[in-house]
């Protein structure tokens, strides 16, 4: 049984230097690999995470919009502005006001347009790492409801 151990002492090399090597470099590839898409993955996630955000403000916002709107026998409006039983609703610089109060970020532009008692109210979203998006909402203003158009 002596005789047994040394011999397979004597007949096992271990590991070289060059398997060491090889062994470290494929592991390091393999690590950067799966950092980089862990990477990615986190980034795609936190963009959706904003993009979601940001489509339910401003469906949020075209709500409080539209409600004002049915609830009031009247408003008046430019392309920039519209105003709604004492509530102006603009953009500027990205943001939304409503009376001077932030209610929502991120916004290329907001637009209205009345034409044949169609209230046409259009929303555009800067882009997160994406084109842009419209939202857009049209309203039929009944007759009886004075429409003050300031353009």
């Amino acid at each position: 049984m002596k005789q047994f151990v040394i011999k397979i002492r004597n007949e096992s090399k271990g590991v070289t230097l060059v398997e060491l090597l090889v062994t470290v470099v494929i592991s390091s590839i393999v690590i950067i690999v799966l950092a980089n898409i862990l990477t990615g993955l986190v980034q795609f996630n936190q963009s959706e995470k904003l993009r979601d955000h940001q489509t339910a403000e401003m469906r949020l916002v075209i709500k409080m919009i539209t409600t004002d709107v049915r609830r009031s026998n009247t408003f008046e409006m430019n392309s920039s502005a519209l105003t709604v039983n004492s509530r102006t609703y603009k953009e500027s610089n990205g943001v939304i006001y409503r009376n001077n109060e932030v209610i929502a970020r991120g916004v290329e532009s907001l637009t209205f347009n009345f034409k044949d008692q169609m209230l046409t109210i259009d929303l555009k979203l800067e882009g997160v790492n994406q084109p842009s998006k419209v939202v857009t909402t049209k309203l039929f203003i009944g007759e009886g409801v004075a429409v003050e158009n300031l353009e």
